[in-house]
């Protein structure tokens, strides 16, 4: 998206760099723009300027998706014959599974900042001074809000659009406004964000993560270094990757699949279900395929015939031993889709 005109008359313009990050909106009858200074496919800086003037800085650390800390710098002029002076805080974030921060605390331990309430799909249903909690005393600081919703949703509060990286996200609908670049091999649902907001992400816009399905994995990792003194490459996550279903947990093309997993006990959500794949950075130390190009029918249909003569020849173990060679299949990149 390059620009949005509000109800008020108000054009508002967007900027991007060649790899089509956002670096600069702007808004020339307000006379305020922000700038976007990034960290791979993270935002890192904010600049905002009024009347030309930089008037606050806010940097962003984060631990992948979720937000660890920010320092929020801005201009302060007690009066027109002080010189005015910068006034930097340093707060704290409390993350929600989803990646939305769920409060900010200063170096004290007081919270100065929460979300106001949402629907479950992220459509403001209150004020961020609105939250429920009381404030009698002015605590809680609006400029503290690092302005995101779930992860890697940067809110505008112009169109009440979110962005997303590769797309925008509509809390109001809980859709995306353009179709996923990949069209029907992503899914026949092509704009759709993910399946259920509270136990899902979609960092970049292109593909939701299960939660449950990379917490498994790290957990499965963990019991073998213990265990046997070694780790799962295929269960090892590095920036850059997403978890992946060998079988697919919601796409129609996967419902034989699933119908061995279910007869045999294996969840959906289970590390022998799942491996890590490089996610949108071509760089990333993940070995294996590209998890946005493998959504194929063919690729569906030769897990569930795997799948379905294994399960002949020696039942639940057969399963299990084929998802495991699946797992491999992926891990070195084969071409099985």
């Amino acid at each position: 998206m390059i620009g949005y005109r509000s109800a008020r008359g108000e054009q508002w313009e967007y900027r991007h760099d060649a790899s089509g990050r956002r670096t600069e909106k702007r808004c020339d009858r307000k006379k305020i723009r922000f700038t976007y200074l990034w960290d791979g496919d993270s935002i890192a800086e904010i600049r905002e300027y009024r009347d030309d003037k930089l008037y606050s800085v806010r940097h962003l650390v984060f631990n992948g998706f979720e937000l660890i800390s920010q320092q929020f710098s801005r201009v302060r002029q007690a009066h027109p014959s002080v010189a005015p002076q910068w006034v930097t805080r340093t707060n704290y974030a409390v993350s929600e599974l989803t990646g939305r921060p769920l409060m900010l605390f200063n170096s004290e331990g007081k919270t100065v900042w929460r979300p106001g309430q949402t629907s479950l799909w992220g459509l403001a249903l209150s004020l961020p001074a609105d939250t429920g909690y009381p404030d009698p005393r002015g605590e809680l600081d609006p400029e503290a809000d690092p302005g995101l919703l779930y992860a890697g949703q940067w809110q505008d509060a112009e169109s009440g659009l979110c962005y997303n990286r590769f797309r925008y996200y509509e809390p109001e609908s809980g859709m995306y406004l353009v179709s996923d670049p990949l069209g029907l091999l992503g899914g026949e649902q092509t704009y759709r964000y993910v399946p259920n907001p509270l136990g899902w992400i979609d960092q970049y816009g292109l593909a939701g993560c299960p939660r449950a399905l990379a917490r498994a994995m790290k957990r499965a990792n963990r019991n073998l270094a213990k265990s046997a003194g070694y780790m799962n490459r295929a269960w090892y996550k590095f920036k850059g990757s997403a978890a992946h279903h060998i079988v697919a947990w919601d796409d129609p093309r996967a419902l034989g699949a699933r119908k061995i997993l279910e007869k045999y006990g294996i969840h959906i959500d289970s590390a022998e279900n799942g491996i890590f794949l490089k996610h949108v950075d071509p760089n990333s130390l993940q070995p294996g395929s590209y998890h946005r190009v493998i959504h194929t029918n063919k690729y569906y249909a030769d897990v569930e015939a795997r799948l379905a003569d294994a399960a002949k020849a020696n039942g639940k173990q057969g399963v299990l031993d084929e998802l495991d060679a699946i797992r491999d299949d992926l891990l070195f990149n084969r071409l099985i889709y």
